[in-house]
């Protein structure tokens, strides 16, 4: 197979004999067309098996459900859009959180199991970032423009097990066997999952980098 893939960032005109799929976790219609046969074909080849590569356009966004909405504030999006994502557009993890998780089992895990768009490292100040704080933030700034807010601790699904390096699940099941013995979510079916990091939706676009400022409010 060819090693080189070019793909197009123009946006695709609007088919209406597009493809559904359905997002796993509130089994949402999501209605996306085809990036191009050859597209598709070279990740088919690569994967070993059938794939399809697709995009969509703004008119088929879907908002968040508000039954995943569990923090209240003034400031809160009102109505925050996702697209592809299964619950919220972004993930804040805490690293220490990350280190904390791991002094409790054997083998480590990092950020790869737990996919999150964004992860908040203490670099020095008079603060100290515990773990697990991060589930009574409210707001989040990132650098001088980006504005988050917190709708709720994110319920995790078994991937968090998978071990990416050697790209296979974790046969003891962790970290999500540890996480469930303290880490519980507190509504509805959250209550039988662990839970890690936060997810997000947005008060204010702007552009973060590596190694931005963050500073919170608190519930």
């Amino acid at each position: 197979m060819d090693t080189d893939l070019t793909i197009s960032m123009e946006p695709l005109k609007y088919d209406p004999a597009n493809i559904q799929s359905i997002v796993w976790y509130d089994k949402s219609q999501v209605k996306f067309m085809e990036v191009g046969k050859e597209q598709s074909v070279w990740f088919s080849s690569y994967l070993e098996k059938r794939c399809i590569l697709v995009t969509s356009v703004c008119e088929h966004e879907r908002e968040v459900n508000r039954a995943h909405r569990y923090n209240k504030s003034e400031e809160r999006p009102k109505d925050p859009k996702i697209l592809f994502s299964s619950s919220h557009p972004y993930l804040v993890v805490n690293q220490n959180s990350i280190e904390e998780i791991n002094g409790r089992i054997e083998e480590e895990v990092s950020n790869k199991s737990f996919r999150a768009n964004i992860v908040v490292e203490q670099q020095n100040g008079i603060h100290k970032l515990l773990p697990y704080e991060e589930d009574k933030w409210r707001r989040i700034c990132i650098g001088s423009e980006a504005i988050l807010f917190n709708e709720r601790p994110c319920p995790r699904c078994v991937r968090i097990n998978i071990d990416y390096k050697r790209e296979e699940v974790r046969k003891n099941c962790e970290p999500t066997r540890t996480l469930l013995r303290y880490r519980r979510g507190s509504h509805g079916r959250d209550k039988y999952v662990p839970t890690f990091g936060c997810n997000c939706t947005l008060i204010r676009t702007g552009t973060i980098s590596i190694g931005d400022s963050v500073s919170v409010s608190y519930s």
